[in-house]
């Protein structure tokens, strides 16, 4: 899981905005513990530019995609 969260969903009506923050250079694998464990979806920024958002739904979605997709 080599994808970094700079893949950042837009943030959806209602969402809050004082969740868990991290930074879009994490990779995936390494955040997907901390946004799965949040009780909301976690910010993402790129220094102090906010990209969107992350929950365990997007995490889930990345990993299926990824088993699904044909090796090289």
């Amino acid at each position: 899981m080599g994808r970094e969260l700079a893949d950042a969903r837009g943030r959806h009506e209602g969402e809050r905005m004082d969740g868990p923050v991290m930074q879009a250079d994490v990779i995936v694998k390494d955040a997907a513990r901390a946004v799965l464990e949040a009780e909301q979806p976690v910010r993402v920024y790129d220094g102090d530019r906010f990209l969107g958002m992350v929950d365990d739904e997007d995490i889930l979605r990345v990993v299926v995609a990824e088993e699904e997709a044909p090796e090289s």
